[in-house]
């Protein structure tokens, strides 16, 4: 047991005698400083350098805060633009039944084509920020399935022509969701 304390307590006096030499060095130090500058100027400049330091970084949390609330807000909006399209192809498949049978099967076959190829294709090269407007085609195959309808009653002209309002809308969203992919700096400089 006394080798084991005997040991420990050299230990710590070799531990207590690196710690005092480390003082002295830096005592050292501060008095060659302090032959240029006296010790309060340089405790004074730390204090104002730390002050400097909190207010550089409190820009920058409030900086990265409202970063990240535009990032937030952007992804609400988009989400939001999702679920009206979703909604409203829905109620084009609602008011594909005032149509005869073989209508109403082409019509949900246009509906289900578009969703798919919207997921399929189209949001994957709007992540990438790589989409073009002009190769995305499938919602233009979905205006010529309802063009190619010809309504003959007159509920179901009423419905074709609430068709064609909910499709205009689709196409606005669509054409903004395209736009936004491509970024707000792109947009606005016009690349």
């Amino acid at each position: 047991m006394s080798a084991v304390c005997g040991s420990t307590t050299a230990a710590l006096d070799r531990r207590a005698r690196h710690h005092r030499r480390h003082d002295r060095a830096v005592d050292h130090r501060h008095r060659r400083l302090g032959l240029f500058f006296g010790e309060q100027a340089l405790s004074l400049n730390n204090v104002v350098g730390g002050f400097k330091y909190m207010f550089v970084a409190g820009i920058y949390a409030g900086f990265l805060g409202f970063l990240l609330l535009g990032v937030y807000n952007r992804y609400d909006k988009v989400r939001a633009a999702i679920i009206d399209e979703v909604n409203e192809l829905t109620t084009l498949d609602r008011l594909a039944v005032a149509f005869p049978a073989a209508t109403t099967a082409t019509l949900r076959n246009g509906l289900k084509q578009y969703a798919q190829d919207v997921v399929a294709v189209e949001w994957p090269q709007l992540r990438d920020r790589n989409a073009d407007p002009i190769t995305m085609t499938a919602f233009d195959t979905l205006e010529r399935v309802y063009a190619a309808v010809e309504p003959t009653t007159r509920k179901q002209q009423a419905v074709m022509k609430q068709s064609r309002r909910i499709l205009s809308a689709i196409r606005d969203k669509r054409s903004m969701r395209v736009l936004r992919s491509f970024g707000a700096l792109q947009v606005c400089c016009g690349w």
